[in-house]
């Protein structure tokens, strides 16, 4: 048994060893990593930007470096309690609140920011808590499970009417732990879920091996997956890829 126990631990350090070397080779090639995924998932709030994520934020032809802070806000580092005699304000909301491709002074948090601390004549400190594309219901259980703790003066939220009213009803009509209720306790399945999901996003954001392989894999995946696509299948995509091409010379 103890014979067994020591070849074991010597397959799992050979394999440990051998992913480092690899990691260590493609990090010296001067391979450049690929674009940061900064989304993560919480068995309770749903979307949540990982924590202390950093990199590249692309959006058409748009790129801005984004910095998420330590408790996964698209904002600067802020103490839990408020400096002195600080006003200060909770702002929850979507994607026009979260404004992932501005720097904060320039997002309509850090005008108001501004203006009211100079209306006041009073510190005022406004701590984004915006989330791209969620709703309502997840922002009220980001209230209430982080929010809450930096113990806001204010809170505003950010209400979209193209699409929180439907995502609000559909969230109702899903079971998921209701805010409205204090509802949080998350199934088990969905915390795994989110321990599996958040693992995938820092094994991404922080190897490069484990990048290619996945891009590698999935580049696999699809090619297989189109060779054993029936034939009417495989035409259609043809004609759309050679519709594509005319397009593009023809611009």
């Amino acid at each position: 048994m103890g014979e067994k126990r020591r070849n074991f631990a010597l397959l799992v350090i050979s394999v440990l060893a051998a992913l480092l070397l690899a990691e260590g080779a493609l990090r010296l090639s001067g391979m450049a990593a690929m674009t940061a995924r900064f989304m993560c998932f919480d068995a309770l709030m749903g979307k949540v930007y990982c924590e202390s994520a950093e990199g590249t934020f692309s959006r058409g032809s748009y790129t801005h470096h984004l910095v998420i802070n330590s408790d996964g806000m698209v904002d600067r580092e802020h103490p839990l309690a408020a400096p002195g005699d600080t006003l200060r304000v909770a702002l929850l909301g979507d994607s026009f609140t979260a404004s992932e491709y501005l720097p904060v002074e320039q997002k309509f948090e850090g005008i108001l920011e501004q203006e009211l601390s100079r209306s006041l004549d009073q510190p005022v400190e406004i701590l984004n808590f915006g989330i791209s594309a969620i709703d309502t219901w997840n922002q009220l259980q980001i209230f209430h499970l982080k929010s809450a703790r930096y113990r806001p003066d204010l809170t505003l939220l950010a209400f979209f009417w193209g699409n929180d009213i439907r995502d609000n009803i559909e969230q109702l009509q899903s079971g998921n732990p209701n805010p409205l209720l204090d509802e949080y306790d998350a199934p088990f399945a969905a915390r795994l879920r989110q321990a599996r999901k958040n693992f995938n996003k820092q094994l991404w954001n922080h190897s490069l091996l484990y990048q290619v392989v996945h891009e590698g894999w999935g580049r696999l995946e699809r090619s297989v997956k189109q060779r054993l696509a029936p034939a009417y299948l495989r035409e259609i995509d043809r004609l759309i890829l050679t519709g594509d091409r005319q397009d593009s010379a023809m611009s």
